[in-house]
Parts: C-alpha cells; sequence; structure tokens
C-alpha cells in the first residue's frame, strides 16, 4: 500500500524562528527579484542572500505584511519583496 504524500505545513511568518524567518525572506525576495529581472535566476540566489544578510530582523519582519495578496485589500496589489527590501535599505 502506498504511503500517503508529506503535507506542506505553513507556518504564521510572527511564529518563525529567526533562521526560518531568514529562509523564507530569502525565498520571498529572491522570487521578487526574478520577478523584477525575468531571466536571471543564476544571479538571484546571491543578490537575494546578499540583501538577507544586510537586513536586521526587525527589517525583514517587515517585508512581510505588504507583500502578501491575504494582507491587502481586493484589488490592492501586493508590494514585490525584493523592491521592499531594497527600500529598507535605503537602496531603492
Amino acid at each position: 500500500m502506498a504511503t500517503a504524500p508529506d503535507r506542506f505545513v505553513s507556518t504564521s511568518f510572527d511564529q518563525l524562528s529567526d533562521e526560518e524567518l531568514k529562509t523564507a525572506m530569502l525565498m520571498h525576495v529572491r522570487m521578487g527579484f526574478l520577478m523584477k529581472n525575468p531571466g536571471k535566476s543564476k544571479e538571484a540566489e546571491v543578490i537575494a542572500q546578499d540583501i538577507i544578510d544586510r537586513l536586521s530582523l526587525d527589517q525583514l519582519r517587515k517585508i512581510h505584511p505588504d507583500t502578501f495578496f491575504s494582507n491587502k485589500k481586493m484589488g490592492e496589489l501586493p508590494k514585490n519583496p525584493y523592491e521592499v527590501a531594497l527600500e529598507l535599505l535605503g537602496e531603492g
């Protein structure tokens, strides 16, 4: 008999450990970079990691609320997480 597939378990951002938050934001910023710079997937990981390394944990927590559809009113678009991260660094 086949085993059941692993289920994706989602944890609220405010309940993530510091390392889990960094990992989640790395994926989120990388995705935002790729949305802004299609075709540059080879550079995305390095650029996203550099940004995450320069942001404080408090700054990382500020990225989440503005960048997810679930936190926006109907018809309001979320911000690009890459652009929000650059703004927090004073580079956007």
